[in-house]
């Protein structure tokens, strides 16, 4: 027995000292503890159900649906107390949304007409306007690589004129890029190219994946320099057809040119009646984040900000479905209103409030391209610089096929790419607070699914901003209009929301920002 009790001092002992050594977390997790339990599951449910309903209209962004819904969370901010920070409208931020869509588009060659999204696909905001252009010739000029060793833009003149490349590179043709490498468009611009027809031996499956964005009006928040050269992706038939009788000169191109560094060789001029209308259309309108500030109390801190943030937007209605979004991102956006909710009533009693300031900031756009926290960053309302850490939180209510046997985890993104306090800081929440199961599986750099880049906490990330990124992965209902309340999980989305809640607490009071030591 005195054995046992010895052992167990050790282990008492051992385990202070460790926390003496090693602790990143001031607050007391007593007391942290019967903060987070403040956070209420009724409360989360009733946003959710709000946010979630049909007459939400799938909040895509730029419809009536999504401005309801960003009113509905600016009403609650201002119920909770928070300041509509400066630059700002009733808690709007808004921003430009310009959509470019194709008006006329069409191409024929030798009077036969093919057929958009079948033979060939351009997307508007990198295609300068082109109502109408024909030429008697085309210019293959194999990969169109511009490099110290291959440089198949020395052909004497090519201003005004088409040419038709191939992606990738010889002997490799594998890309990490999703289009026309930048090298090649910017050695096509230089050399006064009109038009480039890009050759991909991926152009199906990327029609197959990117049909549905391909047939939808182009969205981005500014509207793209003017520059002179268009690019058009063509079909594997459209290349033949252009190609083949030119087979052996093609050939002999690519064998000669590749060789060795260097080689001077007189490109390929294929003879065609080619014609083409690019003629694109666009409009714009202005859209919200929704912000709103929760000022600090500490006099030397309060300069300083930590952002919470959930993407407000969905995809809308498709035909006669709506596309509700409860997970994707009712979810967060619920669990974020909950959570400021909580630290505003918390800073409403003496002793409690927090040191630094608190930006709530409910993205808009996230689904065209996390263009309202884009946005946000290249506008920032306060300075980056004093800006500590984004915590976001993208799609928490349901479970993945991973975690079918334990609803009582989430996926941990970037909290250890900036900031190895950062990482320590929620860890040790967990630990102390919540146990989930923190799975770092997504938080490979070499993960397929690239999610670091794919939410807004990534906007602060390349600005050099600490971030986690909470998320419980992808499931059936994921992008379809089958994303419903009735399959959330509000149980695990409260205690995901604890863990976000103690690790905000913690950033807001602590002495010390997050050191950014791990660039």
């Amino acid at each position: 027995m005195k054995r046992t009790i010895h052992a167990i001092l050790l282990l008492v002992f051992m385990g202070t000292s460790f926390s003496l050594t090693a602790q990143k977390v001031g607050t007391d997790f007593m007391k942290l503890s019967t903060y987070a339990d403040r956070l209420s599951e009724e409360n989360i449910r009733k946003h959710l159900e709000i946010l979630s309903a049909d007459d939400m209209e799938g909040r895509e962004a730029g419809h009536p649906g999504n401005l309801k819904a960003a009113k509905y969370l600016a009403g609650q901010l201002e119920l909770f107390g928070y300041e509509t920070p400066v630059r700002t409208s009733d808690y709007f931020q808004y921003f430009p949304l310009y959509k470019q869509v194709w008006q006329d588009i069409s191409m024929t060659i030798d009077d036969r007409p093919y057929r958009y999204l079948t033979d060939f696909y351009a997307l508007p905001s990198q295609n300068p306007n082109l109502p109408a252009f024909t030429s008697k010739e085309i210019v293959y000029l194999g990969y169109g690589m511009n490099s110290e060793s291959y440089d198949d833009f020395q052909e004497g003149d090519l201003a005004n004129r088409i040419v038709i490349i191939k992606e990738g590179r010889p002997g490799n043709s594998e890309l990490k890029t999703s289009g026309l490498e930048e090298n090649k468009l910017k050695a096509a611009r230089k050399a006064g190219v009109r038009l480039i027809l890009v050759i991909t031996d991926r152009y199906n499956e990327r029609l197959r994946r990117y049909r549905q964005i391909l047939s939808a009006p182009t969205i981005t928040t500014r509207l793209p320099q003017s520059k002179r050269t268009n690019v058009v992706y063509i079909s594997p038939r459209v290349a033949a057809q252009l190609m083949d009788d030119y087979a052996g000169d093609i050939a002999e191109y690519d064998r000669e040119k590749y060789s060795s560094p260097r080689v001077e060789k007189d490109p390929v001029v294929i003879r065609t009646d080619f014609a083409i209308a690019l003629h694109k259309r666009t409009e714009y309108e202005y859209v919200p984040n929704v912000v709103g500030i929760l000022p600090g109390k500490d006099p030397e801190l309060r300069h300083e900000l930590l952002v919470m943030s959930a993407h407000l937007d969905h995809l809308g209605v498709r035909g006669d479905q709506i596309y509700n979004g409860a997970d994707d991102d009712g979810s967060g956006t619920s669990t974020i209103l909950e959570i400021a909710r909580v630290i505003s009533e918390l800073a409403q009693e003496p002793g409690n409030e927090p040191r630094r300031s608190l930006l709530i900031l409910f993205a808009n756009a996230e689904e065209k391209g996390l263009l309202g926290s884009a946005y946000y960053t290249d506008h920032p309302l306060y300075p980056l610089s004093s800006t500590i850490t984004n915590l976001n939180v993208d799609m928490i209510g349901r479970r993945d096929e991973a975690h079918q046997d334990n609803p009582f985890y989430t996926y941990i993104i970037g909290s250890d790419k900036l900031s190895s306090d950062l990482h320590a800081i929620n860890e040790e929440v967990n630990q102390s607070l919540t146990n989930l199961e923190l799975d770092y599986t997504y938080n490979d750099e070499a993960d397929p699914n690239r999610f670091y880049y794919r939410s807004d906490h990534y906007n602060f990330a390349k600005n050099d901003i600490p971030v986690i990124f909470y998320f419980t992965g992808v499931h059936e209902d994921y992008h379809k209009s089958t994303d419903t309340i009735e399959k959330i999980e509000f149980g695990k989305m409260r205690t995901i929301g604890q863990l976000i809640f103690g690790t905000a607490w913690e950033l807001l009071n602590r002495d010390e920002r997050p050191e950014v030591d791990m660039k």
